[in-house]
């Protein structure tokens, strides 16, 4: 079984990798786990106007969009692995990356931020194709949240996360501009000096 769970890791959030580690069983209701975490959202912006002009060059431009997104959310991918973040959630262009506080949530959220920082650093107004460049909208958030897996349906199941810090993050990100990471209000009282910006 360990060889399936490393072949697994690269494909499945590591949330459910370690679910499967406790107990290799599928499935047979819905679940959850309630845990403290950090959490991440990040949002492409320059995502309409990359398809719309690529679009315009007809199947060149689609095999431009794919290779142009692949090499950008591979860089996304490794900072945020670099910074200990598991991706959990795409949908459509943008993603979710949360850290579980094993060793505090303090130091969950101080490393989400920092992850955060470093994609805006590498990743902001990247350019793509000419005249077309992606930046980020990144929110932070941190909290105890629920991870519940749902669905059963033909054996399939969706992971769902649940919690004050899934919708704070989301906000914060609503409220960031492009290459600016928000953090939520919780973030400040949780870090204090540890934390610096506006």
């Amino acid at each position: 079984m360990p060889e399936l769970h490393k072949a697994l890791a690269s494909y499945i959030p590591a949330i459910v990798t370690r679910r499967l580690s406790e107990d290799p069983r599928p499935l047979q209701e819905p679940a959850s786990e309630a845990v403290a975490a950090a959490v991440l959202f990040a949002d492409v912006s320059g995502y309409t106007a990359l398809t719309e002009s690529l679009a315009r060059q007809g199947p060149a431009g689609v095999e431009k969009v794919a290779a142009g997104l692949n090499n950008y959310f591979g860089r996304l991918i490794d900072i945020t692995a670099a910074h200990g973040g598991d991706v959990v959630k795409f949908a459509g262009d943008a993603l979710t990356v949360v850290w579980v506080a094993d060793d505090g949530l303090a130091d969950a959220a101080a490393a989400a931020i920092a992850c955060g920082l470093a994609i805006q650093a590498e990743l902001h107004a990247c350019p793509i194709d000419d005249g077309v460049e992606l930046s980020l909208r990144i929110g932070v958030a941190a909290s105890r949240i629920a991870l519940v897996h749902v669905g059963g349906l033909g054996g399939r199941w969706e992971l769902v996360l649940v919690g004050h810090a899934i919708e704070a993050v989301r906000v914060a990100e609503g409220i960031a501009h492009p290459g600016e990471v928000v953090a939520a209000l919780a973030i400040a009282a949780l870090l204090g000096e540890r934390l610096a910006g506006e």
